[in-house]
């Protein structure tokens, strides 16, 4: 109460001050509404897409994104414009621009700027569009199916790598291109991925990236690279004797040698000793003792890597 008093006392003391201010007020929105309803010149840029294009042919040139429009319209119009600037796209419908012959064609502003009118309105008059008109290089095109290459560079933290090679999905894309490019596009990249340190698997959405004059069936795929832990494993593995010189024995010593491979945790119980193959060469042997054959280890388990073995040399006898 003791504040309302203390304002109505204020008030009454300054009365012709409140009176003029609100007085004011009221004018200048009234002169605001009467601006505002009058035209005006403006610059808008505005950003295109290409939609209808001559069946069977394709663009080769890179087409302006964004034009820019001298414009004329209401006060009212130009702040609805220009606040929603970002999301008025027009488009130009370029079959009914350019009709259905392949060629080089230009097409002038004025000609747009009938088909801008009919989207932006009516009350938009639009004084001149920059650049003044769009050059379209239309060819004959083809479909035709690629691959997806991916363009990935990442570094593993510590005891950490890739399980299986990147995966990509989908992995190969419908280009439509002309025909003058068949055999100079062999695949399509993705845009490049960098990541560092990586302990956890990866997996999103990339973009793919449109060579020059062709458009894609699609614009994104699915990367993934599965990352997990990996940890040091040992089997005893047999060796077995292969092209024994006919008419005679070999004894090896020692008849089995100690295998040693990097695996993911997640496959480490699933490794066995029968999954290596590990051979000497007894066509290497001569005649007498203590020679030393070559030991190699044939095959080993997909999933496994930098496998060593010890020794990498045995001994052998020579019996006939």
């Amino acid at each position: 109460m003791n504040l309302l008093r203390r304002l109505a006392t204020q008030f009454r003391k300054n009365r012709k001050v409140y009176v003029f201010f609100i007085c004011f007020v009221i004018a200048s929105m009234f002169w605001l509404l009467l601006a505002l309803t009058k035209d005006y010149s403006s610059t808008y840029e505005v950003s295109v897409t290409y939609e209808n294009f001559p069946p069977n042919m394709i663009v080769t040139n890179e087409l302006p994104k964004k034009l820019s429009l001298n414009v004329k319209t209401s006060g009212y119009r130009l702040i609805s414009m220009s606040s929603s600037a970002e999301d008025n796209v027009l488009s130009i419908d370029v079959l009914s621009l350019t009709g259905i012959e392949s060629g080089v064609k230009s097409i002038s502003s004025e000609m747009l700027a009938q088909n801008f009118i009919q989207q932006l309105g009516t009350d938009v008059e639009i004084a001149s569009i920059m650049p003044d008109s769009i050059l379209f290089d239309i060819s004959t095109s083809i479909n035709i199916k690629l691959p997806v290459r991916v363009n990935l560079e990442v570094t593993f933290e510590k005891q950490f790598d890739a399980v299986s090679p990147v995966k990509i999905n989908p992995d190969s894309v419908t280009v439509t291109m002309p025909q003058s490019q068949i055999g100079r596009i062999n695949w399509i990249e993705t845009e490049r991925i960098a990541a560092q340190k990586l302990r956890s698997s990866l997996k999103r959405n990339i973009k793919l990236i449109a060579p020059p004059g062709t458009t894609l069936s699609v614009n994104e795929a699915e990367l993934e690279l599965e990352v997990e832990k990996f940890t040091e494993g040992t089997v005893s593995v047999p060796v077995s004797l292969v092209n024994v010189p006919k008419g005679l024995q070999v004894k090896i010593f020692p008849d089995r040698v100690t295998a040693k491979y990097l695996v993911a945790l997640s496959m480490y119980d699933k490794v066995k000793p029968d999954m290596f193959s590990v051979i000497a060469d007894a066509s290497e042997s001569s005649s007498g003792n203590g020679d030393k054959l070559d030991v190699q280890v044939v095959s080993s388990p997909a999933f496994v890597r930098s496998v060593a073995w010890q020794p990498l040399k045995v001994d052998f006898i020579l019996k006939k």
